[in-house]
């Protein structure tokens, strides 16, 4: 994901619009415990777009391994927030 779309200019240009925050979970039992609490998944890689409140606006959950397919439904969940 950060190599096939985090480093388009279209998604890092849409991402301009937010504040950024990247969790190792699988390197710190507190950070796995963290996501499983507010997200109820401890899957990998897993993205969540929250609005500014905390509330969940959408996610991207687990390895796809079509590339087109995820750009398009990540590029859909930040251009739906306000």
């Amino acid at each position: 994901m950060e190599e096939t779309v985090l480093s388009r200019k279209d998604v890092r240009r849409e991402l301009e619009r937010f504040v950024t925050a990247r969790v190792w979970v699988d390197k710190s039992k507190a950070a796995e415990q963290l996501q499983k609490e507010k997200f109820q998944t401890t899957a990998l890689p897993f993205y969540a777009v929250l609005t500014p409140e905390g509330a969940e606006l959408g996610r991207l959950i687990g390895y796809n391994p079509d590339g087109e397919a995820r750009l398009s439904t990540f590029l859909g969940l930040l251009e739906k927030a306000p």
